[in-house]
């Protein structure tokens, strides 16, 4: 790998789908005019924006593949270089020390062909490689590591004919291979079983899409259909009957949108396996579409361990890490997840063996019961003016039905907001242990635990209005680096001392209780 590289030839096929994918609907308006519009006599205006689209992504795709042609890439003097472009070159070199983390997607296809796509991330920038062997990028992976060992090790005396003979022999042929580390040569530190895949695919995404079901069911009731046969002699009864329809259809919908997004969740994670190798987290999943992240253990910004209300009734937690990085839209906020559902106990056994210098504790200072109507009036009063004008709806055109179906759906949703904003007030809390804060912020029904050491945070925030500022309330942000945006982890409702705590926290001040003096 001290020898520019090339693309695979497959990463030009790449260049026309891409292209495709970008243009598909100018190019579908273009087809369907001139076929479907008998040739040259369908209408012109629309055959010649077609054909100037058609040009153009024929320009692209050609611009495309002659700037992956002059794609080259490779290791030297301790920097990944990547060089590209067409008209204006661009190169962009990569300190190895400071690289955190490389990722491997396989797709189906690619995979066929050994190429895959790669992701190097570090704390300024990135960069993303797609059509590259696999054999190539993992080769990248073992050099770069090798390299930060030998940056650790004391430097060794070599004379000047040495050195020559070194650059001699590296010159004298490129460095071909065929390596593909295998999971054999890696320890294996967690594979998550069928069964943990079932749990995880039915507590993850079944709530998500029960609210997208119950919108479903919404835009299906439609009461312009119900006015519209308002003068009908069986007006109830047509009502009824079309209301029973649409809640038998609606409840379909849910059933059938938890099953598909179970299966996804099955397939996306399908024979998930995280592994120790050197200073490195690999993790390896995906059935149509192979995944490997690397995840530096020294370059970890902080630990999240997450669960929700079911998870936590059957003793099952998430752990993630956030890293810095810019080349992946997924990882915006930069958390990477490092198991999705694992044993409480089991995750706390790998938080310690490879994060030994941090210590997790449960938050011991919550927000106060005087702040938790806070957590859900704005909500309340919100919700309450959508009901009221739904039941207004309901009774102006005279319908029973739906008037009692807003009603109980309404009432089951009031109880369930009121419900979580209690659940996300009594966990909302914060503990300080030396150099580390732990933070635990909370959603509907679910939290997550953050670990952050003091040297992480880049900036703190606290937020108030002018209520909550009578009150002595407020919230707080502490935010660390991560991907494209920072990581921020949000206390709502917090005591004013409190806040003052965290603040000397961050800033660096006594963490002795008694010591904090009162901000101005």
């Amino acid at each position: 790998m001290y020898k520019p590289q090339k693309l695979h030839p497959l990463a030009y096929l790449g260049s026309v789908g891409n292209t495709i994918k970008t243009f598909w609907i100018p190019a579908a308006i273009f087809i369907f005019n001139f076929i479907g519009g008998d040739g040259l006599s369908g209408n012109r205006f629309l055959i010649y924006i077609g054909l100037i689209v058609f040009l153009f992504m024929l320009l692209m795709i050609a611009t495309d593949i002659v700037q992956k042609y002059k794609t080259r890439f490779w290791i030297e003097d301790g920097k990944f270089i990547y060089k590209t472009g067409v008209f204006v070159l661009k190169e962009k070199e990569l300190t190895i020390n400071r690289i955190q983390s490389i990722d491997i997607t396989e797709p189906l296809f690619l995979r066929i062909f050994g190429v895959c796509k790669l992701d190097i991330q570090t704390p300024a920038e990135g960069v993303s490689i797609e059509g590259i062997k696999l054999s190539q990028a993992e080769e990248i992976r073992r050099s770069v590591y090798k390299e930060k060992v030998a940056e650790k090790e004391e430097p060794k005396i070599v004379s000047d004919e040495d050195i020559d003979t070194e650059i001699l022999d590296e010159n004298i042929e490129p460095i071909e291979t065929t390596e593909n580390v295998s999971e054999d040569e890696m320890t294996l530190i967690h594979k998550m079983t069928m069964k943990e895949l079932f749990i995880m695919a039915m507590t993850s995404g079944g709530l998500g899409i029960f609210i997208a079901g119950f919108f479903t069911f919404l835009t299906t009731f439609n009461i312009d259909t119900f006015v519209t046969n308002y003068i009908e002699e069986n007006f109830q009864k047509l009502i009824t009957s079309m209301l029973v329809f649409t809640v038998v259809i609606a409840l379909a919908l849910i059933i059938f949108g938890y099953i598909i997004g179970t299966v996804i969740l099955l397939i996306r994670y399908y024979d998930y396996k995280v592994f120790e190798d050197n200073e490195d987290l690999i993790i390896t999943y995906g059935l149509l579409e192979k995944k490997r992240v690397t995840v530096n253990i020294n370059r970890v910004q902080n630990i999240i361990i997450k669960d929700n209300i079911l998870r936590r009734m059957i003793g099952f937690k998430s752990l993630y890490v956030t890293i810095m990085g810019d080349t992946d839209e997924e990882l915006s906020d930069g958390k990477v997840m490092v198991v999705p559902l694992i044993k409480t106990k089991l995750l706390f056994d790998i938080v310690t063996k490879f994060f030994p210098n941090y210590e997790i504790k449960t938050p011991v200072e919550f927000v106060k019961k005087r702040a938790y109507r806070r957590f859900f009036t704005v909500r309340s009063i919100f919700f309450l003016v959508i009901y009221v004008v739904l039941v207004y709806v309901s009774h102006e055109y005279f319908i029973p039905v739906a008037f009692w179906m807003i009603t109980i759906i309404g009432a089951i949703i009031f109880i369930l907001q009121i419900i979580s904003a209690i659940y996300s007030a009594k966990h909302t809390g914060y503990t300080i242990n030396g150099d580390e804060i732990n933070l635990m912020e909370t959603s509907f029904f679910a939290r997550s635990h953050y670990a952050i050491k003091s040297e992480k945070i880049n900036t703190i925030e606290w937020h108030n209005n002018p209520f909550t500022r009578r009150a002595e309330l407020g919230t707080v942000s502490v935010i660390t680096a991560g991907g494209v945006l920072d990581s921020v982890v949000t206390l709502k409702h917090l005591e004013r001392n409190d806040i003052d705590k965290i603040w000397r926290f961050v800033e660096g001040g006594m963490i002795d209780e008694a010591n904090i003096e009162e901000r101005d």
